[in-house]
């Protein structure tokens, strides 16, 4: 049996654990917190006034309140904004670029703070992650103090907005899943557990450094080892792994770089988010072509990704089953694919950066192999003719 067992095809991925007593919790209080305005005006007519038209658009609001006030805390304490995400409205820094684009669940959201580099305090941290509680609960209560004041407003306005700045408050509920912990549970790592704190400080860090431009292998060697001892348990050892994967395999170390993608696709498989799934099947499709020229198991890996979520693009993995199946001209045209994929969306990010000099040196080297084709047919001719 191989090193990679998952990856190379000889045993299958662990089967999903459900998280079910996190589950317990937050979805019983989620589906609450949606229907408390139909439960509160069936109780009492003195509830803030719900309108159900407007009742999307004001959790909206509310997500975006909440990612807002993680940003602005972070700003105080020195953190650059990085990216926000409300729903599927997500606006992010790549490069020097600032990227918009509709992608994504269509509830829920995320802030990404940019790190100052070496600072590993847990103070400015924990004002960070309780940026977006208290400024959920700020504009719970001036909403509370608007409709004391005016009423529900044209509409229900007010009213459904004070509904709608209640759903991030679920963020208070310390739970753990999909490689993510809520801000609650974050607090209180931070305040409780130093070591397992700097591990997520410096898997921020990283992020920071790849989402300012730099590639893998430029990466600083003492935060990857840092991130690297996250424990296995934790819902952010998957995102570790795939960094040191992408490390590896900037490093032209592919023995590293697929253990540590076997890793990746371990703790994936075993829970998290369907789409971290996916895009962990997605890299072994392009691995197994590309390391072990196995088109028909990166084909196995591609459909395992395919059933999961659909990709954005899957022209790479393309290009690598065609080389590894020696279609080099097919290839060519689905590497460019994946050039025009980047450059449409306009991304630069460090991982971007490092697939732009590997399309580059794969495009070489399928011309490189189509020369040789052509002029090992032309020497058959020739010798054909003679």
């Amino acid at each position: 049996m191989s090193e990679t067992p998952i990856f190379d095809l000889e045993e299958n991925p662990p089967k999903t654990r459900h998280r079910w007593p996190a589950m317990l919790l937050v979805v019983p209080v989620t589906m609450g917190i949606l229907l408390a305005p139909l439960y509160a005006e069936m109780i009492t007519t003195s509830a803030p006034s719900f309108n159900g038209l407007l009742w999307i658009l004001a959790i909206y609001v509310g997500i975006a309140i909440h990612e807002i006030g993680h940003l602005f805390a972070g700003k105080l304490v020195g953190m650059d904004p990085g990216g926000i995400s409300v729903g599927g409205f997500r606006l992010f820094k790549s490069g020097e670029r600032w990227v918009f684009r509709f992608d994504g669940p269509l509830i829920g959201g995320f802030a990404k703070p940019l790190l100052v580099r070496g600072d590993f305090r847990r103070g400015p941290h924990a004002w960070m992650v309780a940026g977006g509680p208290i400024a959920s609960l700020l504009f719970l209560a001036l909403c509370f103090a608007a409709v004391v004041e005016f009423g529900g407003g044209a509409w229900s306005w007010i009213g459904t907005l004070f509904w709608g700045a209640t759903l991030p408050l679920t963020s208070l509920i310390p739970y753990s899943g999909g490689g993510v912990k809520s801000d609650a549970s974050l607090l209180w790592q931070l305040l409780k557990d130093p070591d397992e704190s700097r591990r997520w400080i410096a898997l921020l860090a990283l992020q920071t450094e790849e989402t300012k431009g730099a590639q893998p292998r430029e990466w600083d060697p003492v935060l990857m080892e840092e991130a690297l001892s996250v424990k296995e348990s934790q819902p952010h050892y998957t995102y570790a792994q795939l960094l040191a994967f992408y490390r590896g395999a900037d490093q032209r170390n592919p023995g590293v770089a697929m253990q540590h993608l076997e890793n990746a696709l371990v703790s994936a498989s075993r829970g998290g988010d369907k789409r971290v799934r996916a895009a962990c099947f997605l890299e072994a499709a392009a691995a197994m072509a590309r390391e072990r020229k196995n088109a028909a198991g990166a084909r196995v890996w591609l459909e395992r990704s395919r059933k999961l979520h659909k990709p954005r693009s899957t022209a790479g993995v393309e290009a690598e089953i065609a080389m590894a199946e020696g279609r080099y001209a097919d290839a060519i045209r689905h590497w460019e694919g994946t050039r025009d994929f980047f450059v449409k969306r306009r991304l630069d990010s460090g991982l971007v950066r490092f697939a732009k000099e590997r399309i580059a040196e794969r495009e070489g080297e399928c011309r490189a192999a189509l020369k040789i084709a052509e002029a090992e047919c032309l020497s058959t001719r020739i010798a054909a003719e003679q």
